[in-house]
């Protein structure tokens, strides 16, 4: 079936999607020092070349990880690999043993100022900073399609570190560390591996992931009811990798004992991979072994990206995802209430940069109020006023208008 078809058979207004974003998308649309960036395998070789001439110490630590480990999958392996080339790295730095001396003061600096941050996170940390958006005219092309998926993607999570999806992403907020399983959903890009600019909050090495991993299943946990309801598309991913299979172990295993409810949730996953040969946009079924269960997913193999994001753009969204991030950042401050104030509705166009004041409020618009009253589950409620300050007790709001919403809604 053609992804086209697909999309307007089976998305509606409500199917607002989800962008999972991968380090594929960073190799199709950046350089790094003037190539393209490196693959996992290759970058942890490059950190060893600053203090190594060849590939000795990569080979020597990774022979005798396999030789304790020979079953052991490329994921896991190289973030072992990654655990002790940072012992390594930091006492290198704290050695002033490394070949670049400038590199090397400029690490210790940061160092000196937080001797808490590893320099092995603080090289990362400037080596992805210096990510570079390709002058490639088809691939800017590309780009500018890709911007708009992104204003009606309900959220954007990436494993990546590099700044490129910010860059290109204006008005997003990027979210790392415990504020993942905090921080409101709408205009965020959930970096759940940590983002170049918090070093601390920099996931490579095993010993960082088993810090996350209370962390990633509560994530997982949060994320299952906007799963549930939302294409989950995967751009720059293959379900191979490790550290995606993990994520969606995460997930799905509160669905371990209903597999009619896990069957209907991966249908809502896509996964766009690269082949360099092919434009053509036929959707296929797919299935992978997560866990114990085979998780079935929609697969296309295509170079055609631009004709991708066109048919993502075809699902028919008539919501702005700004004004559900104002919705949502409303629905929080009457939950959290505030007693011996009232709560005002607010009219959308008198808001400045998006900001919502300080007042306590439930709602917006001049003549037609967006209320959400249960966000967790997006059930909203339109309700039609005459009147523009309408002022709402507290009291009456959760006694009267919730009930009376519920009760639309059943």
């Amino acid at each position: 079936m053609k992804f086209e078809k697909y999309i307007l058979e089976n998305f509606q207004e409500e199917n607002i999607p989800i962008l999972f974003i991968g380090s594929g998308i960073t190799k199709r649309y950046c350089t790094l020092d003037g190539k393209e960036p490196p693959t996992w395998e290759q970058l942890l070789k490059n950190i060893t070349f600053l203090y190594q001439d060849e590939e000795f110490e990569y080979n020597k630590i990774r022979r005798d990880i396999l030789r304790e480990n020979p079953d052991i999958v490329d994921g896991i392996l190289f973030r072992k690999i990654a655990q002790k080339i940072e012992e390594n790295f930091n006492d290198i730095i704290i050695d002033k043993k490394l070949k670049d001396k400038e590199l090397q003061e400029i690490i210790l600096n940061r160092y000196r100022k937080n001797d808490k941050l590893s320099p092995f996170k603080i090289y990362l940390s400037i080596y992805f900073e210096k990510i570079e958006i390709i002058n490639n005219e088809r691939l800017l092309e590309e780009l500018k399609f890709l911007k708009e998926v992104a204003k009606k993607s309900l959220i954007i999570i990436t494993t990546n570190y590099d700044p490129f999806l910010e860059r290109i992403f204006e008005g997003y907020k990027v979210i790392t560390g415990q504020e993942l399983i905090t921080s409101k959903i709408t205009r965020k890009i959930f970096k759940i591996h940590g983002s170049f600019n918090d070093e601390n909050s920099i996931v490579i090495t095993e010993r960082d992931y088993k810090r996350i991993e209370e962390r990633q299943k509560v994530l997982g946990a949060r994320l299952i009811t906007f799963f549930a309801e939302h294409p989950v598309i995967f751009l720059g991913y293959s379900l191979t990798d490790e550290n995606i299979r993990e994520f969606l172990l995460n997930v799905f295993s509160s669905f371990s004992e209903n597999i009619t409810s896990l069957e209907k949730l991966s249908e809502r996953f896509i996964i766009i991979e690269r082949n360099k040969n092919k434009i053509e946009l036929e959707i296929e079924n797919n299935s992978v072994q997560i866990g114990n269960d085979l998780l079935s997913f929609k697969k296309i193999s295509t170079d055609n990206y631009k004709g991708v994001y066109e048919c993502i753009l075809k699902i028919p969204i008539n919501i702005d995802i700004n004004e559900i991030s104002l919705i949502e950042e409303i629905f929080y401050k009457a939950i959290r209430g505030n007693k011996g104030k009232n709560l005002k509705f607010l009219n959308i166009k008198d808001t400045k940069d998006n900001n919502i004041p300080k007042d306590i409020l439930i709602g917006f618009g001049a003549n037609v109020i967006n209320l959400i009253y249960d966000y967790s589950t997006h059930i909203k409620e339109i309700i039609n006023y005459n009147s523009k300050n309408i002022i709402i007790n507290p009291v009456d709001f959760f006694n009267i208008y919730l009930p009376d919403l519920r009760k639309r809604n059943t």
